[in-house]
């Protein structure tokens, strides 16, 4: 038996070497002509050729080995905030208490403080009052302001929720009767500003459609897989429109009907949108990659819209490498037998120094399939099958043998 346990492993051996999984697809990098970090902008035909999580994807030098690399994916919205002050029109010691008092702007509504006070460890009574003429000044709000939670920093802000207000004037007295006084530095409130991602147009899309009484049918696609995550339409109307529409895109799956597998394809739906006049037909795509992606407009009793063009973006995706000058360098992708890479890069992500340039990944190519480096001795695929035939005929003769063994010296027969 331990010679049929050798036999059967020296087979799956065989098999492997026939079953070696390489890269499908490859694209040349321009050299660059200084050594430094790169940002390498990742084209969606790169992504679409890719697995969802990029774990195929390989940076290669002249000699084939690889070179560490991070991955920098684009976020669809960017969220900045900040302390904007106000002016300060007193900030005194009088008696027992702190008096800070500031100047909003004559036309804002408040409805918030950040408080910037030198770090300390104490709780103290508020009074925060409201006053149009410096002179009268009316009840806001009574409560704790509480200081010492700044993770180490030497200042600390102090959010004061208030309830909406449209005095010009503030006053906030702090009760320094139980404790020393703290030193507040400056009053504002929180600005807030957002910024859409950046995009990479997908290029060479294409598109045909189909329409019945009720609804337009529209297929989306290009030479590649891709993956959208916003779409444009461009819409020939004059009038205000408002259509349901969904996205979707078709699957195999395999079955077993009357002994045998069947592949069959059905239809997955990838999310709901609505298509208006006032969004200038800018939509958020499913971000899913895909050979095409079907989009059905529900039209109702409408006339079906005038398409006229269809533009598809990605959310940028960018690879970020330490370059030499002067070397090639090469994207391979779609290899299935790749897993994610562990690259020491990623432990430094928020201290790599500025990348001296972008890069561009050019059209990708199919890469010719070839035997991966092995032995001296290699032999061709003909005697790989030779062999593995040659195996099956010894393990089947070995196992009539000791069939027929075990049949004659079986004392009941």
């Amino acid at each position: 038996m331990s010679v049929i346990r050798s036999l059967f492993s020296l087979c799956g051996l065989s098999v492997a070497m026939l079953m070696q999984a390489q890269p499908q697809w490859s694209a040349p990098l321009a050299p660059v002509e200084h050594d430094g970090y790169y940002t390498i902008v990742l084209s969606p035909e790169v992504t679409g050729r890719s697995r969802a999580d990029l774990a195929d994807l390989r940076l290669l030098d002249a000699s084939g080995k690889e070179a560490a690399y991070l991955i920098e994916r684009e976020p669809s919205m960017y969220e900045r905030s900040w302390m904007r002050s106000y002016k300060l029109l007193r900030n005194e010691r009088v008696k027992r208490t702190t008096i800070i008092e500031m100047e909003s702007d004559s036309t804002a509504t408040v409805d918030e403080l950040l408080v910037r006070v030198r770090n300390a460890r104490v709780s103290k009574r508020a009074r925060i009052t409201g006053s149009d003429d410096r002179a009268d000044w009316y009840m806001i709000q009574d409560e704790c302001l509480a200081v010492g939670e700044g993770d180490g920093a030497t200042s600390v802000l102090r959010f004061v929720d208030l309830p909406l207000s449209d005095y010009r004037y503030y006053r906030i007295v702090l009760d320094d009767s139980l404790s020393a006084p703290v030193q507040v530095l400056d009053l504002g409130h929180s600005a807030r500003s957002r910024s859409e991602g950046r995009y990479t147009p997908v290029a060479g899309i294409s598109f045909n459609r189909t329409e019945d009484r009720s609804s337009t049918r529209i297929a989306l696609f290009t030479r590649s897989p891709f993956s959208a995550d916003r779409l444009v339409f461009d819409i020939r109307s004059e009038v205000p429109f408002r259509r349901a529409a969904h996205f979707s895109k078709r699957t195999s799956y395999t079955t077993r009907e009357r002994k045998r597998d069947v592949v069959r394809t059905t239809e997955e739906p990838l999310g709901d949108f609505t298509l208006t006049r006032t969004s200038r037909g800018r939509v958020a795509a499913p971000g899913v990659s895909t050979d095409t992606l079907f989009i059905t407009i529900e039209n109702g009793n409408d006339r079906p819209l005038d398409i006229t063009d269809i533009h598809a973006f990605q959310l940028e995706q960018r690879m970020v490498a330490k370059l030499e000058a002067g070397v090639p360098y090469t994207i391979t992708t779609a290899d299935v037998k790749a897993t994610m890479p562990r690259y020491d890069i990623a432990h430094f992500r928020d201290s790599l120094p500025e990348t001296l340039g972008t890069l561009d990944v050019p059209a990708m190519t199919a890469r010719p399939v070839a035997p991966k480096a092995g032995p001296a001795f290699a032999p061709s695929m003909y005697w790989v099958w030779a062999a593995i035939i040659g195996i099956g005929a010894v393990i089947a003769f070995s196992a009539v043998r000791l069939l027929r063994g075990a049949s004659t010296t079986d004392p009941n027969t």
